[in-house]
């Protein structure tokens, strides 16, 4: 979507960047991204989406630290703030944060956020824990979203259970 012709009007609406943001997100364009919404967190510092999308566009940056402290900020403003929760865990699984990660993912599926990734992503982490029961019990439960990856990671990581 063009949001030219707002921002030739005031280049500073606040709208047109947030949303322009997330198109730059959505095509992989993350400094631009990331531009866009600083300018937005300069008008609404309080503003815990316009972070959020920053901190998705710095890790995807490797500015992993970055996220980092996005993710924080927004997690103490917001304890239940799901997406952050667990993508936070990620940026903590890369940088091979492997405990926190792990509490990371368990509070995200606390807090419902149930999809494919969580399982996949802790069941790997506790993986390289050496919890390799509880792993496999994470691609048991991938089942209920993804069958076919499911026995796929249990054939890699569960052959000797």
């Amino acid at each position: 979507m063009d949001f030219s012709n707002v921002l030739d009007i005031n280049n500073e609406h606040f709208d047109a960047l947030y949303f322009r943001a997330q198109c730059y997100l959505k095509e992989y364009s993350y400094l631009r991204a990331m531009l866009d919404i600083n300018r937005c967190i300069k008008q609404k510092p309080d503003h815990l989406n316009a972070y959020y999308h920053r901190a998705i566009a710095r890790s995807q940056m490797g500015l992993n630290s970055m996220a980092l402290n996005d993710f924080n900020y927004i997690i103490k403003k917001k304890t239940n703030f799901r997406q952050a929760i667990f993508n936070r865990g990620i940026v903590h699984q890369r940088l091979r944060r492997f405990s926190q990660a792990v509490a990371d993912f368990d509070k995200a599926i606390k807090l419902k956020h149930l999809n494919a990734d969580v399982y996949i992503r802790r069941g790997l982490v506790l993986y390289e824990l050496g919890k390799v029961n509880k792993a496999c019990n994470d691609f048991k439960q991938l089942r209920q979203f993804d069958e076919v990856k499911s026995k796929q990671l249990r054939a890699k990581y569960c052959r000797l259970l």
